[in-house]
């Protein structure tokens, strides 16, 4: 009886050994997810996110509802799922709260991690590769982008269903049930409103398909019918691009890209981490390929298909990015890292799992892929992680600053000095003022020589508060000058001097309450970045102008100014009427006029702008001709 008691204590020990690794091997994945990434967590926001911030503000009924949400964008993109209904939800609910927008970020690449686990699992069956799959995945540096930046939240919930969906493939394949095939077509379909890259699916459950379930492989082909619809209905919305960064290169410069991001995919780790020798990098890259690939080649000579498989998932994932050659960004690979990291873990799997001498031969090497992948890319993808929040940091400092700035002065010109490259891309260039409600906040002059410009996305000048305006501004006491940097903004209007900055011409932002020195008779109060005019305003501009001698307009045309006809614009140089321009259509518009060659040399331009008809609308008295967004002088 006692040594039967001992044995039954052993098994029941052995077994709740059992239990508790399996329960470890889906827990450990998100745990390390947060651990690592942690500082991401915690990042705010930054980029593009103030763009998406900016939503509550453009919707005011249900018409307009619709029109920010499921309206594509100019470029075609059309994700209202996880870009617009994502910011327009998080951000009425939490504010400017960036945590709650990030638990759910990591809430969702939890499910991926989970999903990812399963479907190897069930792919190789073992728990092993399951889970080295998702720690693969979960420790590459690039992941970092992903989970710190909010924006990023679409590439995030497309790996969601993706793996969702392969995940009801398997089921599907595995029980025959058909409630698995029409839960798999839900999120194929609703995954178009999350991601572009969602149109590949039908590749990846293709290329399962025809390796290991063969009579299945017609069935999948009908997935095909709604990717070919999207792409369809994407190039009819957004024509292909002859020139620029989103513009289509179907040719060699594919392959070049495609090696790009295979050195990225690759040696990551080892390019982020500074002070290792030279080669390092190179070599980290040609030791992972000889293996990772030479894995998949062994394989398939003995028609074993699961590492080609898991090849082409990051080939067939990264494919619609590959035509982009003037637009290769590291965060474009964070779905396509999962084909690798499921190779990485299924051929270390399979090196442990050969017998006697094999194992010998198999097992170093892959020991080693390991750690020349996982020891610079845990530290790295740490230090990336902090990276995004001490930058996040600044650029909160700057956005909260200035709206507390404004609670302070609620009449007066807010001006920026010390705004850095990183602070002026981070918070300035997507409206960051604007997404907390904040408008008439300018950078200082000579600001523009600290900040790269890049025009395809923002001109710097454009947020520039002229010399002559910020002078002005300050003699009148309506100016008030902040030093951005650091934890928090410093007042140092009282020892400020405006900055000449010569051979810039001038831009009047006709939303600034420092505009009002520069403006007669005809114009109205500024009002949230622009300003309406009546039949006609009058206004001077310093000179003299830069070497393009150009006067340019620039702001809204209402569908009411249009409705009898195109509305015309003219304007009158110093006394000098110039040919008119017309407004054709209702949106943004710009007209340029050359300047009279007499008013190139002038220190003062005074100019008039009249259009050939007004409106009045609902619960408004005043009579509207135009509104305008900023006048420039070139």
């Amino acid at each position: 009886m006692g040594l039967r008691h001992v044995g039954n204590v052993r098994h029941k020990g052995c077994h709740a050994m059992k239990r508790l690794a399996a329960l470890l091997s889906w827990v450990v994945p998100p745990v390390f997810l947060v651990a690592l990434y942690w500082h991401g967590l915690h990042t705010w926001f930054q980029l593009d996110d103030f763009a998406w911030l900016d939503i509550t503000r453009r919707i005011y009924d249900f018409p307009t509802f619709l029109r920010e949400i499921f309206v594509p964008a100019e470029h075609g993109t059309f994700r209202p799922f996880s870009e617009r209904g994502f910011f327009f939800v998080f951000r009425s609910l939490f504010g400017v709260d960036a945590l709650p927008f990030h638990i759910w970020m990591f809430l969702t690449q939890m499910a991926n991690l989970t999903l990812l686990n399963w479907n190897v699992r069930r792919l190789t069956g073992s728990a092993a590769a399951g889970l080295l799959a998702a720690l693969f995945w979960t420790a590459h540096p690039l992941l970092v982008t992903a989970v710190a930046w909010t924006s990023a939240y679409m590439q995030v919930l497309c790996g969601f269903c993706l793996l969702l969906a392969f995940h009801f493939w398997l089921r599907h394949v595995e029980t025959g049930r058909r409630r698995y095939w029409a839960a798999l077509w839900v999120v194929f379909l609703l995954g178009f409103g999350v991601m572009e890259t969602n149109l590949v699916l039908p590749a990846l459950i293709g290329a399962h398909a025809w390796f290991f379930a063969r009579r299945y492989f017609a069935r999948a082909l009908w997935l095909l019918a709604p990717s070919a619809a999207f792409v369809a209905f994407h190039m009819t919305l957004a024509p292909k691009q002859a020139a620029g960064p989103y513009s289509i290169h179907i040719d060699l410069s594919v392959a070049r890209t495609l090696w790009t991001y295979w050195n990225w995919a690759l040696g990551a780790g080892a390019i982020r981490t500074p002070g290792l020798p030279p080669g390092t990098v190179t070599g980290a890259v040609l030791l992972l390929s000889a293996l990772l690939l030479g894995f998949a080649a062994w394989s398939a000579w003995r028609r074993r298909w699961l590492p080609l498989l898991f090849l082409l998932w990051f080939l067939i994932l990264l494919a619609p990015v590959l035509p982009l050659r003037d637009h290769v960004s590291d965060y474009y690979l964070t779905l396509p890292l999962m084909g690798l990291a499921t190779l990485g873990a299924w051929g270390f799997v399979t090196a442990f799992r050969q017998k006697g001498r094999a194992r010998f031969l198999w097992g170093p090497p892959a020991a080693l892929a390991a750690l020349v992948f996982l020891v610079p890319s845990i530290p790295a993808a740490g230090t990336s992680a902090r990276a995004w929040r001490e930058r996040g940091e600044e650029v909160r400092a700057m956005v909260l600053g200035v709206a507390r700035a404004r609670q302070l002065h609620p009449q007066k010109t807010i001006l920026l000095d010390g705004v850095n490259n990183e602070l002026f891309w981070g918070g300035v260039c997507d409206g960051g003022f604007r997404a907390v409600g904040v408008f008439d906040v300018y950078l200082a002059p000579g600001s523009a020589a600290r900040i790269e410009d890049a025009r395809d996305l923002c001109g710097v000048r454009e947020f520039v508060l002229p010399y002559q305006a910020a002078l002005r501004a300050r003699e009148s006491g309506n100016l008030v000058v902040y030093r951005a940097g650091g934890s928090r903004l410093r007042n140092i209007t009282s020892t400020y001097r405006p900055v000449k900055d010569p051979g810039s011409g001038f831009r009047l932002d006709l939303g600034s309450r420092a505009a009002d020195a520069f403006l007669g008779k005809g114009w109205y109060e500024s009002s949230r970045g622009g300003r309406w005019m009546s039949g006609s305003g009058s206004g001077w501009l310093p000179g003299p102008p830069a070497q393009e001698g150009k006067l340019i307009l620039t702001g809204y045309c209402p569908q009411v100014a249009v409705e009898g006809g195109p509305q015309t614009v003219a304007v009158t140089i110093d006394g000098r009427t110039l040919p008119p321009g017309q407004l054709l259509q209702a949106g943004p518009y710009r007209l340029e006029f050359s300047l009279p060659a007499e008013s190139l040399q002038k220190d003062r331009i005074e100019f008039q702008i009249q259009v050939d008809r007004t409106f009045k609308v609902a619960h408004e008295p005043r009579e509207l001709g135009l509104a305008f967004g900023a006048l420039d002088l070139r």
